[in-house]
């Protein structure tokens, strides 16, 4: 087992859990981590006199900056030591920076992705150690090596981020198809079948009022059972078309379709709903209402599928250039040490979420803890103008 001396800078108190919960024990890598926590960039020189540490993890940031900051310092007094940044998830810019500042890694801060932490420590270090590394050729050969190495990397970095744009505009297309196909079905539930069986239900109420004249009993029976299932059907294909696209969203807005859709599914489970905000009669681009709706109306099936709550508060608040969604219940929460893998099999709607907050240059987090609820917080950016 290789055992490293890990310095975790800027360590909030849940931040620090997460960390010293995977780099604990032996790890799938075969590693044992020795890790030392210091609060800030005073506590950073000190614990680097003597340069005893194999990686530096630099957290969100110390004493008011940014964490990227620290880079120069840990790179003049420990050159030996790789650097990894703990990024918050939507941040990934200021991971890229880092990385192009000399950091070898960076890694989201966050219980779905902090489990990769310990194998992109030891993946840094081999790294850092095989460049310092000299062979028959020298200190010429091994200056060689590094730069390849780096030019390498860079390149690799410049590929990601061009990948990650094909995706996210790839996304974005898949998501209005989608969006398109789900207004043409609810159109056609609504204007076909939905006006069909309206038609019969006036005929079958038709029958009936002729019948009871007669006072033929049976038949009348008869029919009213048929109208009892007519009418739970078109309530069914009622529903079905609201799901798909609500009507309220299209001609009122963000806030009737969210109060309409959360009250009618929370009121039939018994859920009490809080609805708060300014947006309330303000119109926003068509594809930010369409993205918080839906964060609202996936959030909202978790809870009853899941939460086991008693009450749900919605949030909808528009900033200067962004909107921002809440849906948290008092429902039985989750444990964040869960494998994002076994969360993943309650259903794929946080995915789905995340893609949807990430398309319009937004993110999502989900937020909880066993017995304490759950907190599903999204930014949308909304252009200057748009709202």
């Amino acid at each position: 087992m290789v055992t490293a001396r890990v310095l975790h800078l800027n360590p909030g108190p849940e931040s620090r859990e997460r960390v010293g919960r995977v780099l604990s024990g032996k790890s799938a890598c075969g590693w044992s981590f020795e890790l030392v926590y210091v609060e800030d960039h005073q506590g950073l020189g000190r614990a680097l006199e003597g340069c005893g540490f194999d990686c530096v993890v630099l957290g969100h940031g110390a004493a008011g900056s940014p964490a990227v900051d620290a880079l120069d310092a840990v790179r003049a007094k420990c050159p030996g030591a790789c650097i990894v940044l703990l990024v918050r998830p939507g941040e990934e810019h200021s991971g890229l920076a880092a990385v192009r500042r000399g950091a070898e890694d960076f890694v989201l801060d966050h219980s779905d992705y902090i489990g990769r932490l310990p194998g992109a420590i030891s993946a840094a270090i081999t790294r850092a150690r095989a460049r310092g590394g000299r062979g028959e050729d020298g200190d010429h050969g091994a200056a060689a090596r590094m730069r390849r190495d780096i030019d390498g990397l860079g390149r690799a970095r410049v590929d990601l981020e061009r990948a990650k744009a094909d995706f996210a505009a790839l996304t974005e297309r898949l998501l209005y198809v989608q969006e398109e196909e789900r207004a043409r079905i609810s159109r056609e539930l609504h204007d076909e079948i939905g006006q069909s069986l309206g038609a019969v239900e006036i005929l079958l109420a038709s029958a009936r009022s002729q019948l009871a004249e007669a006072r033929i009993q049976p038949a009348d029976r008869r029919i009213e059972e048929a109208r009892g299932i007519n009418a739970r059907l078109l309530a069914q294909v009622r529903d079905i078309a609201q799901g798909l696209r609500p009507a309220q969203l299209d001609a009122l807005g963000l806030v009737p379709a969210v109060r309409e859709h959360a009250a009618t599914h929370l009121g039939r489970a018994g859920i009490a709903l809080s609805l708060t905000g300014n947006v309330e009669g303000r119109r926003l681009p068509a594809p930010v209402e369409l993205a918080a709706f839906r964060i609202v109306q996936e959030a909202v099936a978790n809870v009853m599928r899941h939460a086991g709550a008693s009450r749900v508060e919605i949030g909808l608040e528009i900033g200067a250039d962004a909107l921002a969604v809440t849906v948290r219940d008092d429902g039985c929460g989750f444990d964040p040490g869960v494998p994002a893998g076994e969360q993943v099999r309650r259903g794929l709607g946080l995915i789905g979420m995340r893609e949807r907050a990430a398309a319009l240059g937004g993110s999502l987090t989900v937020l909880g803890e066993p017995g304490g609820g759950t907190t599903v917080r999204a930014r949308i950016p909304v252009k200057e103008g748009g709202a």
